[in-house]
């Protein structure tokens, strides 16, 4: 698919339930996949390329539930390479794993949330993340909770602001994740792994395991 808008855009105003995306391939699109208010929704092995905002978005209004993003590659995308917006209701029981986002400017994954109830039982496992922009980061999420994120490799190739950052979040795990050259943006705070408060909400019950964060794949800590 080439097209100067929407690759695949799932859209209702009440919701899309059992619906499976996959094997497709969008190419120069503004977003690549959309799923909006959508119920047990498979998107896997897609390949995306050239995109000018989002990889792969899941919003909405009324359903984020029960998503499974696995196994995608994504190339060049001037946004964020896999998108869950929960600002205006729940994201709860979704999985993203297997997927390859190369060269994604802003942030590889991120799980956006407006409080500390909306994105919930949510795993990032197993991805791997390759050049970020300048003030790019690898995974992030804010204001979340029971958010697991362990067995991702984020490199920066000497680029990026974070690699993964737990912002306002709480009840969640950090582990085994790999960590490498993220840095030299210009930045005085380029961090490996970041846990922080989100104004007055403070990042509660992390924890931060077994993570490998180094300048290179040799590095042992």
């Amino acid at each position: 698919i080439t097209t100067n808008h929407h690759g695949i855009h799932l859209h209702t105003s009440a919701k899309s339930e059992q619906v499976i995306i996959s094997n497709n391939s969008v190419v120069s699109a503004d977003y690549g996949i959309i799923a909006t208010n959508a119920r047990h929704v498979v998107i896997q092995g897609n390949s995306l390329k050239d995109i000018d905002f989002n990889g792969i978005t899941v919003d909405g209004s009324v359903y984020r539930t029960g998503i499974a993003i696995s196994g995608n590659t994504l190339r060049n995308v001037g946004q964020y390479g896999i998108y869950i917006d929960a600002q205006t209701a729940n994201a709860d029981g979704i999985s993203i794993s297997g997927n390859v986002i190369y060269d994604s400017e802003k942030y590889g994954i991120w799980l956006r949330s407006a409080d500390t109830t909306r994105t919930t039982h949510v795993t990032v496992t197993g991805n791997t993340i390759t050049r970020l922009g300048s003030a790019g980061w690898g995974i992030y999420f804010n204001l979340g909770r029971n958010i697991t994120v362990t067995g991702n490799t984020i490199d920066g190739e000497s680029s990026g602001q974070y690699g993964i950052i737990s912002h306002g979040a709480s009840h969640s795990t950090i582990s085994g994740n790999s960590v490498f050259r993220v840095g030299t943006s210009g930045y005085s705070w380029d961090t490996g792994i970041y846990v922080v408060a989100y104004g007055a909400t403070r990042s509660t019950y992390i924890n931060v395991t077994g993570n490998r964060i180094g300048w290179d794949s040799s590095s042992s800590t």
